[in-house]
C-alpha cells in the first residue's frame, strides 16, 4: 500500500470525514486545544477501532484513548501537551469521537468506506509461480483499492503476455469480472524463462511474475552458414527444442549426423550442453547440400540446413587461413609464440565481409586468467576473450572454441568450456586487489584494446560503428597475442589457430557530389561501372562518404544499379539551420540495427537501414529531375524498398550504376547545400558463380 493523506481539519462541531478501510486515522493535537486539532491518514493497518481500542499513554504525558460501541474520545491528563494516535480502520461503518481540554468537547464522526476507487489488479496462481510450456493453469483475479480491498464490479479486463509470445487465455481477453470484483481464468503460456502475466483497465494494472520452463525436445534447429567453401571446415550450431521451439535445456540425448554430400567430413556422435553446441563440417563437393541431425535413439527428433558449397577456387569463396603450431600459454605471462601470426593473401581488390577466429584444442588449468587479442594487417585490434570461464579445470579436455558475432552465446561465465561457437566476451571481474582488466605486454599495440560484451561493444564485423574489421584490406599479417595474467595455472592452444575471412568486393567513386537546392547537383548523376566481378550478388552495401552540409534533411538519393532502382535514404537529421555538419559518413545496409534518425534527430556517422521519411512527414513524393528515373521505390517507412528487393540475391553487379542526389528545394528555406566530399562506395559480397565458370586459380585460398 501507498500513503494517504487527508489534510482535512476537524475544528469544528460537527465534523465529518470520510476514509477507505485499512486506513489508518491519526489524531494530532497542541498547545491550544480542540480548535488546533487535525486529522490525517496513513495508509497502514493495525488494529481495528470500536471496542477493541485499549487505553494507553501515546507521549511522555499520560493520554487516554477511551472507546465505547462506535465512540471514541481523545483527551489529556493534564493541559499543554502534544500527542499522536493512530489505529487503523478495518470495519465498515461510521465512527463517533469526541475531544476535550478545557472547554466542552468537540464531536464529530469518521466514515470508513468498505472499498475506494479500483486502483490495481492482484493476480494470484494457486499452482505457485513455476509453470511448463503448453500447460494450462489456473489465475484468480481480484479488482482492488489501494488497501488491497476489493473492488466490486462487472470490469473488462485485458489480459497478455507481454514477454512471450503465442499465449492462449481461457475465456480468451478481454475477460469480465464478477460483480464482486473477482474471476479467474486457464492461462497456457508457450514461452520459456521469466515471463509476466498483465490484467489492465482504465489505465490500472496488475503483473503475476512467473518462470516457465520448456517441455522435452521434439526437433533440433540446426543453423548454418547460408554458403561454405569445398573442403574447409564450415561451423554450424545445434539446438534441442521444444514444440513451442524453446530451447530444451534439459535434453540429454545424443546427436548423430548425416549430409547428402556423401563425401563430407562430419562430427562424430555427441551429446549437447543445456541443449544446445556447436560443430564443424567439411563438405567436399559443390552446390546445394544439406546437413542432417538426428536423435540416436528418438529418430522424430530431427533437424536439417541447407548450405550452398562453392568451389574451393571461387574468389568470393570464405577464405580459411591456418596456423597448426601450438601455442603455450605459460603462467603469469606472455604465450609462446607471442604473438602468432597467420598472412593472408590472395584476396585481390576484396575487403573484409566477416571474420570468424578458431582456437584449436584450447585448454586451461584456469580459463578466466586468459586475455586474448586479435590484432588485423592494418593495426585494428579487439579483445577476443577476457575473465570467462572462471574455475580450476586441471584435467579440463582441449577444446575448439570459433569467435563469431553471429554466435548464439557468450562465453560462460564459469567453466569448463566445450566446443562450441562464442560470440567475443569480457567480464568484468572484481578482485581484493580490484578490478581485472585485459592486460597485454609488449609487442601488442598499446590500449586501448577495443572491449566486446560484457563490458564494451565491439564486434568483428557486425555492421555497427563499434566493428574492427569490416571492410578492412585482409592480406598481410593477422596476429593473435595470448596472455596470462594471473599466477598458477597455465594452458595450451595444441593445433594453433585459424582464421575464417567472407571475402567482399568494394568499388567507389571518389570524386565529390555538390548540391545546392538553388542550383543542380553537380555531377547528377555520379557513375560507376563495375566490371569482372566473379558472382552474382548476395548482398550490397552503399556508403555516402565525408557528408558536409547546413541542411541534411533537404538530401533525396535515389540508386540506380543496372536491372533496378531505389530510393535509400531521404529527409533524415537535424532540422536546417546555421549549424554545418561535417565529415559525416553514412554507411547503409539493410543488416543495419536501426533505419537513419528522423527529422528533428541527430544525423552521425554510422551504420543504417535504407530509410525514407519524405512521404510520411511531409505527404509528398521526392523530385528528382530528368534523367533520374521516374517514381522510384520508397524505402520504409515510406514504402518497403530494401537493397535485397531491388537488387535481389541471383543480381548480376556488372554495368553501369548511378547515384541522384537531389536536393528537396518544395520542402521550403533555408537554402540546403553542401556536399559528398568523398564521393560513394558499393560493397558486394557475391554468390559463387557454378564452378565451371570461376576463372581464379585454388592458390588464392
Amino acid at each position: 500500500m501507498g500513503t494517504y493523506t487527508d489534510n482535512t481539519n476537524l475544528s469544528s462541531d460537527p465534523a465529518t470525514d470520510n476514509v477507505i478501510l485499512g486506513d489508518a486515522v491519526e489524531f494530532d493535537w497542541t498547545n491550544g486545544g480542540c480548535p488546533s486539532l487535525n486529522c490525517s491518514h496513513t495508509v497502514t493497518q493495525t488494529t481495528a477501532l470500536g471496542n477493541s481500542i485499549a487505553s494507553g499513554g501515546f507521549d511522555s504525558q499520560t493520554q487516554t484513548f477511551n472507546a465505547f460501541g462506535n465512540k471514541f474520545t481523545v483527551g489529556p491528563s493534564q493541559g499543554n501537551v502534544t500527542g499522536v494516535s493512530a489505529n487503523s480502520l478495518t470495519a465498515a461503518g461510521s465512527y463517533f469521537y469526541e475531544c476535550f481540554f478545557h472547554g466542552p468537547p468537540m464531536e464529530g464522526t469518521i466514515v470508513v468506506e468498505a472499498n475506494g476507487p479500483l486502483d490495481h489488479f492482484a493476480l494470484i496462481i494457486p499452482s505457485g509461480s513455476t509453470q511448463t510450456a503448453g500447460t494450462g493453469f489456473t489465475v484468480n483475479i481480484q479488482a482492488r483499492d489501494r488497501n488491497d480491498n476489493i473492488v466490486p464490479g462487472a470490469i473488462s479486463v485485458t489480459i497478455t503476455n507481454p514477454t512471450g509470445s503465442g499465449a492462449v487465455f481461457t475465456p480468451a481477453s478481454p475477460i469480465t469480472l464478477a460483480s464482486n470484483g473477482t474471476g479467474s481464468f486457464t492461462a497456457n503460456i508457450h514461452t520459456s524463462g521469466s515471463q509476466q502475466i498483465v490484467a489492465s483497465a482504465s489505465g490500472k494494472t496488475g503483473t503475476a511474475f512467473i518462470t516457465v520452463n520448456p517441455t522435452g525436445a521434439t526437433h533440433y534447429l540446426v543453423a548454418a552458414p547460408a554458403t561454405a567453401t569445398a573442403g574447409q571446415n564450415a561451423n554450424f550450431q545445434v539446438t534441442a527444442q521444444d514444440q513451442f521451439n524453446n530451447t530444451a535445456t534439459g535434453y540429454a540425448g545424443t546427436v548423430h549426423f548425416t549430409s547428402s554430400d556423401g563425401t563430407a567430413v562430419l562430427p562424430a556422435n555427441s551429446t549437447l550442453v543445456s541443449g544446445t553446441k556447436g560443430f564443424g563440417a567439411t563438405f567436399n563437393t559443390s552446390g546445394s547440400q544439406t546437413i542432417v541431425a538426428t536423435d540416436t535413439v528418438t529418430g522424430s527428433i530431427t533437424g536439417s540446413d541447407t548450405v550452398t558449397v562453392n568451389s574451393s577456387n571461387c574468389p568470393s569463396a570464405d577464405k580459411t587461413f591456418t596456423n597448426s603450431s601450438a601455442i603455450t600459454i605459460n603462467d603469469a605471462a606472455i604465450a609462446t609464440p607471442y604473438p602468432s601470426n597467420i598472412t593472408v593473401s590472395g584476396l585481390v581488390n576484396q575487403v573484409v565481409g566477416k571474420v570468424t577466429v578458431t582456437l584449436h584444442g584450447f585448454h586451461h588449468t584456469y580459463a578466466s586468467d586468459v586475455y586474448i587479442l586479435l590484432v588485423g594487417p592494418g593495426g585494428q585490434k579487439m579483445v577476443l576473450m577476457s575473465n570467462a570461464a572462471g574455475g580450476e579445470f586441471a584435467a579440463a579436455a582441449p577444446v575448439d572454441i570459433t569467435f563469431d558475432d553471429a554466435a548464439s552465446s557468450l562465453l560462460p561465465t564459469n567453466g569448463p568450456l566445450v566446443t562450441n561457437l562464442y560470440q567475443p566476451t569480457a567480464y568484468n571481474m572484481t578482485t581484493p586487489g580490484g578490478t581485472r582488466s585485459p592486460s597485454f605486454n609488449s609487442p601488442a599495440p598499446a590500449a586501448p584494446w577495443p572491449i566486446p560484451a560484457t563490458e564494451g561493444t565491439a564486434t568483428l564485423t557486425t555492421a555497427a560503428l563499434t566493428n574492427n574489421f569490416l571492410g578492412i584490406n585482409p592480406n598481410g599479417a593477422w596476429s593473435l597475442y595470448v596472455q596470462d595474467n594471473v599466477g598458477l595455472d597455465s594452458g595450451a592452444v595444441d593445433g594453433g589457430w585459424s582464421i575464417t575471412i567472407t571475402p567482399t568486393y568494394s568499388v567507389t567513386n571518389s570524386a565529390a557530389i555538390q548540391f545546392d537546392n538553388l542550383a543542380a547537383t553537380n555531377p547528377y548523376p555520379s557513375q560507376m561501372v563495375v566490371s569482372g566481378l566473379p558472382g552474382n550478388i548476395a548482398s550490397l552495401t552503399l556508403s555516402l562518404n565525408n557528408l558536409t552540409t547546413n541542411c541534411p534533411p533537404e538530401l533525396a538519393i535515389i540508386l540506380q544499379g543496372p536491372s533496378g532502382f531505389m530510393v535509400p535514404m531521404s529527409v533524415s537529421g537535424p532540422f536546417c539551420g546555421g549549424t554545418v555538419y561535417s565529415n559525416i559518413n553514412l554507411i547503409l545496409t539493410d543488416n543495419a540495427a536501426n533505419p537513419l534518425p528522423p527529422l528533428g534527430s541527430t544525423l552521425s556517422s554510422g551504420f543504417y537501414k535504407p530509410t525514407s521519411y519524405i512521404l510520411t512527414r511531409f505527404s509528398q513524393q521526392p523530385i528528382f529531375p530528368a534523367p533520374a528515373p521516374a517514381s522510384p521505390p520508397l524505402a520504409a517507412p515510406d514504402g518497403t524498398a530494401t537493397f535485397a528487393s531491388i537488387f535481389p540475391p541471383g543480381t548480376n553487379p556488372n554495368g553501369t550504376w548511378k547515384l541522384f542526389v537531389q536536393s528537396q528545394s518544395q520542402l521550403g528555406p533555408p537554402a540546403g547545400t553542401g556536399q559528398f566530399a568523398g564521393g560513394w562506395t558499393l560493397t558486394f559480397q557475391l554468390q559463387c558463380p557454378a564452378p565451371t565458370n570461376c576463372t581464379v586459380g585454388s592458390s588464392q585460398n
